[in-house]
């Protein structure tokens, strides 16, 4: 006799049975098993960081609507994205290899962090955070490191939000160090080495990058430059900057263990999660979707997606997709059957709707 298991003995299965750090929860057990999973597979230790963090992200939201299932909740929208912005004709697309991500707790508690995936160098206990951001149209938007606008990104929003800027409290900022197994989370906030190369540096790498800029832009016959070669402008002139290689530091975490206390219904965790009200959810994940993508993970139905407006959207467009996919998909199937018996490649017998296996009663 065949035995059965329901999903939620399933799912329960795969939390580990002493020490548990996880509470079994849906939120909980989405991201518990989703990274587990992930690691096991191993197909990402020889990817490069783009891959590596979409197919984390892909297994994610993959074992959301089991987890879903698994305690009993509607799984309507529990795993959402919101691209990133870049409409205008030199944004750039998201590389994928950063992201922040959002958790929606209970009716009271929000926690959000931002990730930025490196490798570790092979032979190294480092790894290089040096990366040019492209520019954007604001102004005060030139192309930079990554690591400046992340900083300037991570200030306005404490800012915004009342709290304070101090680079010690951008603890909910990562670098997202993958090797063989193991996840590791290195806080910007203990940074404060490369935090000094940087802004130290900045004013007089900007002035240089306007003023080779404005003589660019000067012989052009259109005035504009294109978005790459704002980038490679800014390349050159970082290179003599001697930004340091970064290493693990006293407060780095696994990515599992954020992931165990990040869904937590306590309110006192670790650090490394940045506490949001439900007012400022909406304006944190606008500010970011100006850099990368944004992913909000949510079980409770009763508390609307931070970007109502964007998820209505998504959810009536994914209704009408839906629809017209699995029609198309039905006459491709019947479109091949017919090709195949034409070419003598299956028998007349063997259609779309009936398996050769089939027995008539």
């Amino acid at each position: 006799m065949k035995r059965t298991r329901s999903i939620k003995q399933v799912i329960d299965a795969k939390h580990p049975k002493e020490g548990n750090p996880f509470e079994k929860t849906a939120l909980s057990s989405t991201l518990h098993v989703g990274l587990q999973e992930f690691i096991l597979d191993g197909n990402f230790i020889v990817e490069d960081e783009e891959s590596t963090t979409s197919g984390l992200l892909a297994t994610i939201g993959s074992t959301a609507p089991w987890c879903s299932e698994a305690y009993g909740i509607a799984p309507d929208f529990t795993w959402v994205k919101y691209k990133k912005n870049g409409n205008e004709d030199h944004a750039e697309p998201a590389t994928g290899a950063d992201f922040a991500l959002i958790l929606r707790v209970d009716s009271d508690i929000t926690r959000a962090a931002v990730f930025q995936a490196k490798r570790m160098l092979q032979g190294t206990a480092t790894f290089n955070v040096h990366r040019i951001s492209p520019a954007r149209s604001s102004p005060d938007r030139i192309a930079e490191p990554q690591f400046l606008r992340l900083l300037d990104h991570g200030k306005s929003i404490l800012t915004n939000a009342n709290k304070s800027a101090e680079l010690k409290h951008l603890d909910w900022i990562h670098y997202l160090i993958y090797q063989r197994d193991v996840f590791s989370c290195v806080p910007m906030s203990d940074l404060a080495g490369l935090h000094a190369a940087y802004t130290s540096a900045r004013e007089d790498k900007k002035n240089r990058y306007l003023t080779r800029l404005k003589k660019i832009e000067s012989t052009s016959k259109t005035g504009k430059i294109k978005s790459s070669r704002k980038t490679r402008l800014a390349e050159t002139l970082w290179k003599s900057a001697q930004i340091p290689k970064a290493s693990f530091t006293d407060n780095t975490k696994n990515l599992a263990t954020l992931f165990a206390y990040g869904p937590s219904q306590q309110r006192q965790i670790p650090p490394g999660w940045l506490t949001l009200t439900t007012e400022s959810v909406a304006a944190f994940a606008n500010a970011l979707r100006k850099e990368m993508d944004v992913y909000e993970l949510k079980f409770d139905p009763s508390l609307e997606p931070c970007l109502a407006q964007v998820v209505d959207s998504l959810r009536k467009e994914r209704k009408d997709r839906a629809i017209k996919l699995s029609k198309k998909l039905i006459q491709g199937i019947q479109d091949d059957v017919a090709k195949m018996v034409k070419q003598s490649q299956l028998s007349p017998q063997v259609t779309a709707t009936t398996s050769p296996n089939r027995r008539k009663g």
